[in-house]
């Protein structure tokens, strides 16, 4: 995949200097149409087995619960599209996570949101496809991510807690990884226009954010709201407007989705993307994915010899500090004394320091105990930093595992400023830009598969580069 996806990133960014051309992408050679060569060409066995299964459990489903039918179908659709166009399955991923949050479906014993049901179908066909005739070789990033949930399921072991908190792990993070890892893996063509879909997508968010800020709340907090998530279908305010949220359930979920394709954006010279996502960013009024993207855009910056841009976005956030008024006044009033703003900063930033200061072994996985550290009137939900959520619930070994993930990313973005893989590289710090914003959230809504999905192209784009250069550190 390396020739195929870097070819076209070099286009689009000639500025940058060559970019690598191994002769693997994913860990598999390309065929005559960008895909996997042992991919859906030589696998064309699929296709019409699939169709055959495929009617025969739709048939059965019409008869048999036909409310199941659509959902049988949908599935089916997904593999068809995963096997014949890998590269638009790829961005339908991309495309679902605009998909209203509070509107996800329970799936599994609770909400599962579509990006993640979109690619379970595709994963499965991709793990048919790997099982015949590729190999998925487990890298750190695996290893990492695994060990999270055997850190949780060692914890509650240890703690006599049951493992409620191992499954829910295993939901929500360990299962999306493995489904986005395997089809990149599978198809790794999967991956060529996943950047391009990022921004857009990204574009779409940020629209929605300016509509609901101009409608005076959120559109999509009406229609069919799952019961279980109408804790999220509420409006924010703070400086006297409402904080957009667009389709993501909460403010700083999409201030921490927009780091992404902000980082992309910037990357490629796309300056008018740029700037309607950074007006997106600026609505959610979140100070922790405002401090992320700009550490995201200066880490690649600085990797790139891009800092002559750099005065171009300084100008545009000091003129946008001075003078948008309710921007002027979140930062404003994070610095004075007895302001709710004030207080919230403080909170954060004390509660990193709480965690170290309170570290157990274990952990206490318990779903309904709080941290004595936490003010009394937060619940377990209300956890605002990830790597605090799980030192909390995990211990040392969770906590380990948590920074290693951080050290594994930045080894990725490394390699990939040394070989000049700027595919790599700008995922790779859009991932940091996510871990860093992280700090002041937990992983929620779908800001948590937008942060698996972007690990997981990152860990494939990495598994390709080690196989295309064995002797890289």
């Amino acid at each position: 995949m390396r020739a195929a996806l870097t070819s076209r990133w070099a286009e689009r960014a000639p500025w940058r200097g060559p970019a690598s051309t191994g002769p693997t992408v994913g860990l598999r050679r390309l065929g005559p149409r960008g895909d996997a060569a042992d991919g859906p060409l030589r696998d064309r066995w699929l296709i019409p087995a699939g169709a055959l299964v495929a009617s025969v459990a739709v048939g059965v489903g019409v008869v048999e619960r036909p409310r199941d039918t659509v959902v049988v179908a949908a599935a089916v659709g997904a593999m068809a599209l995963a096997a014949t166009r890998p590269a638009w399955f790829g961005v339908g991923i991309v495309v679902s996570l605009l998909f209203p949050y509070v509107w996800s479906p329970n799936v599994a014993g609770g909400p599962t949101p579509p990006v993640v049901l979109f690619a379970y179908p595709g994963a499965v066909l991709g793990a048919l496809v790997l099982l015949r005739g590729g190999r998925l070789r487990a890298n750190r990033f695996d290893v990492l991510v695994v060990g999270l949930a055997v850190s949780a399921f060692v914890s509650e072991a240890m703690t006599s807690h049951g493992h409620r908190y191992t499954i829910e792990l295993l939901k929500a993070g360990v299962l999306p990884y493995a489904a986005f890892r395997i089809v990149f893996a599978a198809w790794p063509s999967a991956m060529s226009k996943l950047p391009e879909a990022l921004m857009w997508v990204g574009v779409a968010a940020s629209a929605i954010a300016a509509w609901e800020v101009v409608a005076g709340g959120n559109p999509f907090l009406h229609g069919p709201v799952n019961p279980l998530l109408a804790r999220w279908a509420v409006n924010i305010h703070r400086g006297g407007l409402i904080r957009a949220a667009a389709t993501f359930g909460h403010p700083i979920a999409l201030g921490a989705f927009l780091v992404v394709p902000i980082v992309i954006a910037f990357a490629r010279r796309r300056w008018r993307l740029l700037a309607v996502l950074a007006v997106g960013e600026l609505l959610t009024l979140s100070r922790g994915p405002w401090i992320a993207a700009i550490l995201a855009v200066l880490l690649y910056a600085s990797l790139t010899q891009g800092f002559r841009r750099i005065w171009l976005v300084a100008v545009i956030l000091i003129v946008v500090g001075l003078f948008v008024g309710p921007v002027r006044h979140v930062v404003t009033s994070s610095f004075q004394s007895g302001t709710v703003e004030q207080a919230n900063a403080a909170y954060r930033t004390e509660l990193i320091g709480s965690t170290l200061g309170s570290l157990t072994v274990w952990g206490d996985p318990a779903p309904d105990t709080v941290p004595t550290y936490l003010l009394s009137q937060l619940r377990p939900t209300d956890l605002t930093s990830e790597p605090a959520l799980i030192a909390s619930k995990q211990g040392v070994g969770g906590l380990f595992l948590w920074l290693g993930l951080l050290a594994a990313l930045g080894v990725a973005a490394t390699t990939a400023w040394r070989r000049r893989d700027y595919l790599l590289l700008s995922l790779a710090v859009a991932a940091l830009g996510l871990w860093i914003a992280m700090v002041s959230v937990a992983l929620i809504t779908t800001l948590a598969a937008t942060f698996w999905l972007v690990t997981a192209s990152v860990a494939t784009l990495w598994s390709a580069d080690r196989v295309s250069n064995p002797n890289a550190t």
